[in-house]
């Protein structure tokens, strides 16, 4: 087994095809499919079903396909123990909760490049939940997550609280309306909310629906700071963490709504996967850089 054929391997699971794999390592087809022939005689076992067009990771081939990466992490960190060099190098796979991306995007990965010049970040956006299990696989370096106040990520994870905002209803500037809002009243408005599968989202609507409060969703959206300039245009009422308005560009044009019966806050978790070696400088700067924007 070489490490040749790891590689092409996991450039097949992650490109989808023998064609883009091929491009990825500057191979030709045939070579990157005796690669993998290769190792899946030395393992054997198939590791791809041929029988799908491109060819679809077997079960074997999803359980080697973690184990493989390892591998790669590990004898990378190796060679970088040993090198006059004692920065990290090579790629940093970091998971974002789609509601951290505002947060992160900004002066942590500015941080991060400058402290880190020689190291390539890869970042992957997706809900919280699919980055702990990315990460408690492997497949991502580490994630920054989001939580309600009294949860926490999953239990064998390595994971650190970064701070605790609150989450804040925000209306146009020139809406009207009480010091103290009832949740009631809100009913009225049209929201620019997160796509389904938001947990924070689920928290607003599961309060509405408790009291039999309509809400009325004109548009579903990712993207905090596009949210808004949607709000700010007077298109509806946006539900957003504290550091979205304390950071954006139309905060001037925004007002936060105290609610009368209500309080909501959202936790920032960073999580690390197992074995990360010298990538475990980039995540503590990466903690420390995005404290600071919450502070």
């Amino acid at each position: 087994m070489k490490f040749s054929q790891i590689e092409a391997f996991i450039a097949v699971a992650e490109s989808g095809s023998i064609g883009a794999a091929a491009t990825r390592l500057g191979l030709t087809q045939p070579a990157v499919t005796r690669q993998i022939q290769q190792l899946e005689k030395d393992l054997g076992t198939p590791l791809l079903d041929r029988r799908t067009k491109p060819p679809s990771l077997t079960p074997a081939g999803r359980t080697a396909l973690s184990h493989c990466r390892r591998l790669v992490k590990a004898r990378d960190e190796l060679t970088s123990s040993v090198s006059n060099n004692e920065d990290p190098t090579g790629s940093f796979r970091l998971g974002v909760a789609f509601g951290a991306a505002d947060l992160v995007l900004g002066q942590p990965i500015d941080t991060i490049r400058k402290s880190f010049p020689q190291l390539k970040v890869e970042m992957f956006t997706d809900w919280s939940s699919s980055l702990m299990k990315q990460t408690q696989a492997g497949i991502i370096d580490g994630a920054v997550v989001l939580s309600a106040k009294d949860r926490s990520p999953l239990s064998d994870l390595d994971y650190q609280l970064i701070g605790t905002k609150d989450l804040l209803v925000v209306a146009p500037k020139t809406l009207d309306l009480p010091k103290k809002v009832p949740l009631k009243s809100l009913g009225e408005f049209d929201w620019v909310m997160n796509p389904k599968g938001c947990w924070y989202r689920d928290i607003l609507q599961q309060s509405f629906e408790q009291r039999h409060i309509p809400m009325k969703i004109a548009i579903e959206t990712f993207g905090l700071e596009f949210q808004l300039s949607l709000v700010a245009r007077g298109v509806g009422l946006g539900f957003v963490p504290r550091w979205a308005v304390d950071h954006s560009e139309h905060r001037a044009e925004v007002q936060t709504l105290n609610l009368a019966e209500y309080s909501f806050e959202i936790n920032v978790w960073a999580i690390r996967a197992n074995y990360l070696g010298l990538l475990g400088s980039v995540m503590d700067t990466l903690e420390d850089s995005i404290s600071d924007c919450l502070k």
